[in-house]
C-alpha cells in the first residue's frame, strides 16, 4: 500500500499484527519462489486468483451487481493452464476464449436481456483482466531464463515500495496523492516508495540480474513501482465505490488477498513484457 487509510490510532493497533502476520508469509513466498518449479508457482498463483475472485463477487454483490461467476472461475482455470502449458500465447489465448464465453453467457444464454447485462458484462470482463490475467504473468515470469532472480526482483520492487512509501509517508506526507479516492496516501509517500525501489532494484540487478546492469534496474525499478502504486488506487477505488473497508478477511492486519496483490495486479503484467522485451 502507498499509505494506509486507517486513522492514527488503528495504524498503532495494525501494524504489529501486520508484522506478525507479514513476515511468516514473506518466508514462505520467498521459499516457493527460490526452489518450487514454474507449475507449482502457477497452481500458488491459481489459488490466489480464486480467493481474489470470490473476494471480487462479494463486494460487487453487495451492491446488488449480479456477477456471472462461474464463468469467471472457468476462465480463471483455463487462463492458468494457458500460462503453465503456453506461456504468452497460452495466456493470450485463453484470455480470448473467456472473453468469448463471457460474451455468450451474459448476452445470448442469459434472458431477459437488459441493459443490467451490459453493466455485468463490464465488471465481469474487468474482473477476468484485472485478476486471473493479470496474475497469472507471475507463473509467465517464473518460466523466463532467469525466471527466479526476476520474479524475486518484482517481489522486492513492490514490497519496498511499500514499506518505504507507508513509512516515507508517515514521517514526510504532507501533500494527499488522490483525496478523493484514498484520503491518508500522500505525494511524499509515493516518491519515497518509487525512489527506495529503484535504489533497491538497481542494487540487486547489479548482484543477481545477468540481463540487467545497475541503471537498467533503477529504471526498471523506479518505473514498475509507480506502476504498482497505480494498481494499489485502482484498488481503493473499487473499495470506495463498493463502500467495503478491505476486500476479505484471510490474512489478519492486511485484509484479503486483492489488498495484498493490488499492486501485483498491474505490476505483473509490464514487468513480464518489459522483461520480455529487454531479452528478446
Amino acid at each position: 500500500m502507498l499509505e494506509t487509510e486507517k486513522s492514527t490510532t488503528e495504524k498503532k493497533h495494525d501494524l504489529p499484527i501486520r508484522v506478525k502476520t507479514g513476515i511468516p508469509a514473506a518466508v514462505i513466498i520467498l521459499g516457493i519462489v527460490l526452489y518450487a518449479p514454474a507449475y507449482v508457482v502457477g497452481i500458488i498463483v491459481l489459488v490466489f486468483v480464486i480467493v481474489g475472485i470470490f473476494e471480487f463477487d462479494n463486494m460487487f454483490g453487495d451492491n446488488q451487481v449480479r456477477l456471472s461467476l462461474i464463468p469467471i472461475l472457468g476462465g480463471a482455470l483455463l487462463l492458468s493452464a494457458g500460462a503453465v502449458f503456453g506461456g504468452i500465447i497460452g495466456l493470450t489465448t485463453a484470455l480470448l476464449l473467456t472473453c468469448t464465453g463471457l460474451f455468450f453467457h451474459l448476452l445470448i444464454i442469459d434472458s431477459p436481456p437488459s441493459i443490467k447485462d451490459l453493466q455485468s458484462l463490464g465488471i465481469c470482463l474487468f474482473g477476468v483482466i484485472w485478476i486471473p490475467w493479470s496474475l497469472n504473468h507471475i507463473t509467465l515470469i517464473k518460466n523466463f531464463q532467469e525466471g527466479t532472480s526476476l520474479l524475486l526482483l518484482l517481489i522486492f520492487i513492490i514490497w519496498v515500495s511499500d514499506i518505504a512509501a507507508y513509512f516515507g509517508g508517515k514521517t514526510f506526507g504532507r501533500i494527499p496523492l488522490a483525496p478523493a479516492i484514498s484520503p491518508k496516501k500522500t505525494l511524499e509517500g509515493s516518491i519515497c516508495g518509487v525512489v527506495g525501489a529503484g535504489v533497491i532494484a538497481a542494487g540487486y540487478c547489479l548482484l543477481f540480474v545477468e540481463s540487467m546492469g545497475a541503471i537498467l534496474g533503477l529504471l526498471v525499478g523506479i518505473f514498475i513501482a509507480a506502476i504498482g502504486q497505480v494498481g494499489d488506487l485502482i484498488e481503493s477505488k473499487i473499495k470506495r465505490v463498493c463502500n467495503v473497508k478491505d476486500s476479505g478477511r484471510i490474512f489478519p492486519g492486511h485484509g484479503g488477498v486483492l489488498d495484498r496483490m493490488d499492486s501485483f495486479l498491474t505490476a505483473a503484467p509490464f514487468f513480464c513484457y518489459l522483461m520480455y522485451w529487454i531479452n528478446r
